[in-house]
């Protein structure tokens, strides 16, 4: 049996290597390679007493590079983390830490900026339309959207000659 987690222990590296990864996803990882649920629960054991699985670190790395890179709002953050098995209890403490930061710094702002410059052929209603609809898509609430939306529209109608 050692020898089986050993097995799966070498093989989940090898998954790391390449990607980070949760607890549950690497432990339906290991089960696609054929290794029996008890290995599999000690070799994940294994690997987070060693540090190499870290839920609460992956949430706070997996959010910081989406709002730095592909900003969404806290909804669809929520329903991504949660398909990878991330526990409610560390999505809610680690957006708690982290998302405010976002708002706060002009982070939904600045991506309706970017978008409002691809929307150069449309204006007035059906602009914030397609803006507001953008940002819900991306996970954004009703509230965040209305504020960005404006925000984004005023600076886009200042910037005209």
């Amino acid at each position: 049996m050692d020898e089986q987690v050993d097995k799966a222990v070498e093989q989940a590296l090898k998954f790391l290597k390449y990607s980070d990864r949760t607890i549950h996803e690497m432990k339906e990882k290991l089960r696609d390679k054929g290794f029996s649920d008890s290995v599999v629960e000690k070799a994940a054991g294994k690997l987070k007493r060693l540090g190499y699985l870290n839920d609460g670190q992956f949430a706070e790395r997996w959010i910081r590079g989406k709002l730095r890179s592909q900003p969404m709002g806290r909804r669809l953050i929520v329903q991504k983390l949660r398909l990878k098995g991330i526990h409610p209890d560390i999505l809610s403490e680690k957006l708690d830490l982290l998302y405010p930061g976002f708002v706060e710094s002009g982070g939904i702002e600045e991506l309706a900026c970017r978008q409002v410059r691809k929307y150069k052929s449309v204006e007035g209603f059906r602009l914030k339309k397609k803006l507001f609809d953008f940002l819900i898509r991306r996970g954004f609430d009703y509230h965040e959207c209305v504020t960005a939306v404006e925000r984004a529209v005023s600076v886009e109608e200042d910037d005209k000659p």
